[in-house]
């Protein structure tokens, strides 16, 4: 059968909850965030995927800010 799916993980920061590949539909309660429809259609299946491996399954604040950063490192207080 075919499925609607999202192509990238879900990001959990603070409050807010929404998936990496659609970042303009945030949801701030759970059944909200579990009603964004899926960015993209394929097969059902409950294989996981081989590209994905290895990948994180879903994000977080520190990972939205290393990708705004360029992943730089954290000054120590002695850098400044």
């Amino acid at each position: 059968p075919i499925c609607s799916y999202h192509k990238a993980p879900p990001v959990f920061h603070e409050t807010a909850k929404f998936w990496s590949c659609c970042p303009n539909k945030k949801a701030y309660d759970w059944e909200d965030f579990q009603a964004i429809p899926g960015c993209q259609t394929g097969f059902c299946t409950d294989v996981k995927d081989d590209d994905l491996q290895g990948k994180k399954e879903f994000l977080g604040g520190c990972d939205l800010r290393d990708a705004a950063n360029g992943e730089s490192q954290l000054k120590s207080i002695d850098d400044f």
